[in-house]
C-alpha cells in the first residue's frame, strides 16, 4: 500500500538526504538570525 511506499521512500531519503537536511537547517538558522526570511 501507499504507506509501505512511503516508508520506504522515508528510508531512502533518510540515507540521501541526510545532509541536504543539514544544509537546510543550517540554512534556516542563518536566515533567521539575519531576518532575510
Amino acid at each position: 500500500g501507499f504507506s509501505s511506499i512511503f516508508r520506504g521512500v522515508a528510508k531512502f531519503a533518510s540515507k540521501g538526504l541526510g545532509k541536504d537536511l543539514a544544509r537546510l537547517g543550517v540554512n534556516l538558522v542563518a536566515c533567521k538570525i539575519s531576518k532575510q526570511c
